[in-house]
């Protein structure tokens, strides 16, 4: 039987569908805008595994409390606070809290309503392998 290789979205579908079916929910997030930035924080619980929303700006963001492990395609990363990097445009990612985690993400922008932010940052993509309504979810 011949192997069929998976995109890296493909994959991530995949387990985003699974969770789905193991039921999943949407962590605690927080956001404000000031001069021009939007701060949003999200908490994730310790065990949790999520999947990221799909970014389509490069921006800098900051683990400041916990241990995650990120998974992108270029491989596999611990992370341990206090750590600042750059999400790069057309980044999408799998990943599991070791600790309860607080990851920040701030984006520049002129918009004013949280809606407008994640037009604007955020790529819409339907995961062909889920309803509609099943979308939004994060991890559980």
């Amino acid at each position: 039987m011949e192997e069929i290789a998976l995109s890296y979205d493909e994959m991530l579908d995949r387990v985003e569908a699974q969770m789905h079916e193991i039921g999943c929910t949407e962590f605690e997030t927080s956001g404000f805008l000031v001069n021009g930035l939007y701060v949003r924080t999200i908490l994730i619980p310790a065990g949790s595994y999520l999947i990221s929303k799909w970014h389509k700006t490069s921006h800098p963001f900051i683990l400041s409390a916990g241990e995650i492990i990120i998974y992108t395609q270029e491989g596999e990363r611990h992370l341990k606070s206090p750590f600042i990097d750059i999400t790069m445009a057309g980044t999408r990612r799998f990943a599991k809290a070791v600790t309860d985690c607080l990851w920040t993400c701030i984006h520049r922008t002129d918009k004013t309503t949280e809606e407008e932010i994640e037009d604007e940052v955020i790529m819409k993509r339907i995961n062909p392998l889920l309803a509609k309504e099943e979308l939004g979810c994060l991890g559980y």
